[in-house]
């Protein structure tokens, strides 16, 4: 038995005693140029560790200590790196970690264990599959940022782990990872977030107390050009000034890495983002009131106007004023994203033309072209060039001749083109001939005929304006991953005529989530108004604003 366990323990034939380094695996030329960006990094907090680099790639670059070819090109080369390595204790990362203190205690780690590495952050079915054998409670194993012991034993689990992926997972080798060590004998240890902080919006609400992060895992690092491969990471490009700041404040005063607790960390950026969301807010808390008082006299008498009931010029001014405040509140929201390093990533649904009736199209071109990455879906393909023109000072915009739907095709019912010089409408006295007509196309053809009857109240046969319209449609995270996109937004803007609650439901918010979205509830039937509002409010504060409602995502 105690050969047994001794011959498990023993180390590979490749494998230096004592030695102990990280290793990058990485495949193409995009990976390994992080990977020689990130090594660079981590020279700048631990300039004597062993660096190598798992590569299929034909470099030479002097950050680190020895390059190995890979035996085969794969998407996920980490397997084969961890099987090869010459370290006897090795920290394994992707290429997409910046790792900003001293890490070396993950190499002490492993006198007692065999491998350790920081939960994942995703529960999803496909991350955690019910297979029957593996307890749902057994949360994902992020292993992105691992130590690893070298023994057979541990060989014998990579070699296992490689087969189940290849079997079963594919794409992601998490789930096999997870269902493989449940299976093993293996001594494992889950550290904390500091080690692996993928989920960077907890870098918002993180306290001195909790010590500071040492690994960055910045996922949107990979979905950009990679930068220069001889220049480290930039932190504030990557993650933002706000949170870069904050970050090094947390090293300071982080006494494990030498720092000094008592040095006054006051406010997080969630801090700070919520003060100016008062800021924001106070305006809309005096509407509030003004609207407690909106149709009242001093004297507590109802202001009506000369003898018909109806609310008077000082209501209506009222009520006016309260509006502006609040679409004011939508734009110095979207205002408030550009402090983000990275561009807002805006989403429009039903954009029309861009300009005429959009609430946000003169702030983007005056204020945030060159701060916004804005994907414009539209699925009527005559106002394509049009909405191409308005376009086309924004230097990353993207145009899409669909609808964001759950499925493959959708029908829409529309005035047809030939008929759009008919309509005078009140609301559209300033606006292009197109824009009215063009405006009212719905999934609900009623909803078009009606509006038709109602501006053309004499037209003996109001059918023969509607056209029906055939379009493909998808679910936005389906568009956004055809497009190269990252899956998460900053806004998300709906005018569906109608049906603004089902594209919602198909934005997935819960994966896209949007910090702000807006949408038209006008015409929306009470019932699916209500839905609509449970289901945002269980992440979103919502405000109405005119014919809109304005849902700003909570901390």
């Amino acid at each position: 038995m105690f050969k047994a366990i001794r011959n498990k323990n023993r180390l590979p034939d490749t494998v230096e005693a004592g030695s102990r380094g990280i290793v990058f695996p990485a495949t193409g030329k995009l990976y390994t140029d992080l990977a020689r960006r990130a090594a660079r990094t981590i020279r700048m907090v631990m300039p004597d560790v062993k660096i190598d680099l798992f590569t299929d790639q034909e470099i030479d670059d002097p950050v680190f200590d020895k390059i190995h070819a890979l035996s085969e090109s794969t998407h996920r080369p980490k397997i084969e790196a961890i099987r090869r390595t010459r370290f006897e204790r090795s920290i394994v990362m992707d290429t997409d970690v910046i790792v900003i203190a001293d890490i070396s205690d993950m190499f002490e780690v492993l006198d007692r264990y065999d491998m350790a590495a920081a939960l994942g952050v995703t529960k999803t079915p496909k991350m955690t599959p019910r297979d029957g054998k593996t307890p749902i409670c057994l949360n994902p194993t992020n292993t992105g940022v691992m130590a690893v012991k070298a023994s057979r034993k541990v060989q014998k689990f990579m070699e296992t782990w490689e087969q189940e992926f290849q079997a079963k997972d594919n794409f992601r080798d998490q789930p096999a990872f997870r269902r493989m060590l449940y299976q093993s004998d293996l001594d494992f240890v889950t550290l904390g977030p500091a080690y692996n902080c993928i989920w960077l919006d907890l870098l918002d609400i993180w306290r001195p107390s909790m010590g500071a992060p040492r690994v960055l895992h910045v996922r949107t690092l990979h979905s950009d050009h990679p930068g220069d491969p001889e220049t480290p990471f930039d932190l504030v490009e990557a993650i933002g000034e706000p949170r870069a700041r904050h970050v090094k404040n947390l090293l300071a005063a982080d006494w494990m890495l030498g720092g000094d607790p008592t040095q006054a960390i006051t406010k997080t950026p969630n801090d700070i983002r919520k003060e100016k969301l008062r800021q924001i807010d106070a305006p809309a808390e005096h509407a509030s009131e003004t609207r407690k008082i909106a149709g009242k006299h001093p004297n507590g008498q109802a202001l009506k106007g000369p003898g018909n009931g109806k609310p008077g010029k000082q209501v209506k001014r009222l009520r006016q004023e309260m509006n502006a405040v609040k679409s004011q509140i939508y734009r110095t929201a979207i205002l408030a994203l550009a402090h983000q390093k990275r561009p807002i990533r805006v989403c429009v649904v039903g954009a029309n033309d861009g300009k005429n009736g959009d609430p946000i199209y003169d702030l983007i071109k005056t204020r945030l072209h060159t701060k916004t990455d804005i994907t414009l879906f539209e699925p009527q393909e005559y106002l394509i060039p049009i909405l191409e023109a308005n376009y086309s000072f924004h230097p990353s915009h993207q145009i899409v001749n669909a609808a964001v739907g759950n499925e493959d095709t959708l029908t829409l019912h529309a005035v047809r083109p030939e008929y759009w010089d008919r309509f005078k409408t009140p609301y559209s006295a300033n606006w292009p001939s197109y824009r009215a007509p063009t405006g009212i196309t719905s999934f609900d053809r009623e909803s078009v005929l009606r509006w038709v009857q109602k501006h053309l109240p004499n037209e003996q046969n109001p059918e023969k304006f509607i056209a029906e319209l055939t379009v493909p449609s998808k679910r936005l995270t389906s568009f956004l991953k055809d497009l190269g996109k990252e899956p998460i937004i900053d806004v998300l803007q709906v005018d569906a005529e109608g049906f603004d609650d089902e594209v919602i439901y198909a934005c997935d918010i819960h994966l896209t989530q949007p910090k702000i979205i807006l949408f038209e509830k006008s015409n929306l039937s009470e019932e699916r108004l209500t839905r609509l509002r449970k289901h945002l409010s269980k992440k979103y504060d919502l405000m109405d604003v005119q014919r809109d409602i304005l849902a700003i995502r909570r901390p």
